[in-house]
């Protein structure tokens, strides 16, 4: 490659844009993206500010907050417009779980024809079109639509999620979608270690609503065997079910088995003191980042055969796979891993699972963005 071919990819100007800067996982990796990305990238709020926009502003990232929401507004495209022009942007990305968002990328695409546009899918189309009614269901579709036909690419956080997409718009061509693992730092995780016959701890880290499967953890372990090792079970999280979550656990009587504890900032240190980690989701999941984590810290993962799940564990390889929405089948698959935690089978299973979580370390995932924004 010839210098000025060096300095003008390393030059590259790109500009994400986003509904808020509050704690989830798009802000987080926007964030990673910030600090390890070889590009000058900058940092658009549509609607406002947060916690994560805050610790981006801080640590000298590039951001800006619109103050727009609930409506698509002039004053945002002119925001986009003028940022375009006076940072002289190169790439836009759309981070695109809000409909309000989608109609963005036309009206850029109007006044801005020289500029590439990305729309970056986290999650799974029909997860996005399915939760609307029938007339919100067109609307959305057609919205969403006119958005990748503006667009010169998507970027999907799995091949679950391009399947997805393709099978709601089937006219789109594979190679118009790209496929970029999300990424977690490896290097914040420590691998668990357990004694043998040490109390099984078992955990569950995510948002806690019935999409997520969490009433199946409590019906699976309400049906164990008395002959399975001691154990405990940790709910870690927030979400619109936590209240029946915690109601149910004290109706079957687990209180002294399953606890809820609520939100966590220090998730590793969590994972480092478990044994099994659950995700028995009902729904597509789009990725899985609290799979990817838990393997990194060595547990031994059971995950539903839904969305993207079957894409981060191989069966019996570096994980289990249990049916979705079937507490019985969860019950088989935890009692059968508990019942050999300590066996050379099962550390070979930790093994492989370490082993896999390097596929989605978040260097990977910022280094494949920046090649792709460069071509």
């Amino acid at each position: 490659m010839r210098l000025k071919d060096v300095l003008r990819v390393s030059d590259m100007r790109i500009l994400h844009i986003l509904s808020s800067g509050d704690i989830g996982g798009i802000e987080v990796l926007c964030k990673d993206i910030g600090q390890i990305s070889r590009h000058e990238n900058y940092f658009l709020f549509v609607w406002r500010g947060g916690v994560i926009e805050d610790e981006m502003r801080r640590s000298g990232l590039n951001t800006a907050i619109c103050g727009v929401k609930g409506k698509v507004s002039l004053k945002a495209v002119n925001t986009i417009l003028k940022m375009c022009e006076e940072k002289q942007i190169q790439c836009i990305v759309v981070h695109h779980p809000s409909p309000l968002l989608w109609l963005y990328v036309p009206l850029i695409r109007f006044r801005r024809k020289d500029i590439r546009i990305f729309m970056y899918a986290h999650n799974n189309a029909a997860n996005m079109l399915e939760k609307c009614n029938s007339k919100k269901y067109c609307i959305y579709k057609k919205m969403l639509a006119w958005a990748y036909k503006s667009s010169d690419g998507i970027i999907a956080i799995s091949e679950s999620v391009k399947r997805s997409i393709m099978d709601e718009y089937p006219y789109i061509r594979s190679e118009f979608i790209h496929v970029v693992y999300n990424g977690i730092k490896i290097n914040n995780f420590k691998v668990s270690h357990r004694n043998e016959n040490d109390l099984i701890r078992i955990l569950y880290v995510g948002r806690i609503k019935k999409e997520k499967g969490v009433h199946l953890i409590v019906e699976a372990i309400e049906k164990l065997p008395k002959d399975v090792p001691e154990f405990e079970c940790i709910i870690a999280g927030e979400g619109p079910y936590f209240s029946e979550l915690r109601k149910s656990i004290v109706e079957k009587g687990l209180e002294n088995k399953i606890k809820a504890i609520g939100p966590i900032r220090d998730v590793p240190a969590l994972l480092e003191t478990g044994d099994i980690f659950i995700h028995p989701s009902v729904w597509k999941e789009g990725f899985g980042i609290s799979i990817a984590e838990a393997m990194a810290a060595g547990l031994v993962c059971i995950g539903s055969d839904r969305g993207a799940i079957p894409e981060l564990i191989r069966n019996q390889n570096n994980g289990f796979i249990c049916s979705a929405e079937d507490a019985s089948n969860l019950t088989a698959v935890l009692k059968q891993v508990m019942l050999s935690i300590d066996s050379v089978d099962m550390k070979k299973i930790r093994t492989n699972a370490v082993e896999n979580s390097k596929r989605f370390c978040i260097e990977n995932t910022v280094s494949a963005l920046d090649s792709l924004f460069e071509n």
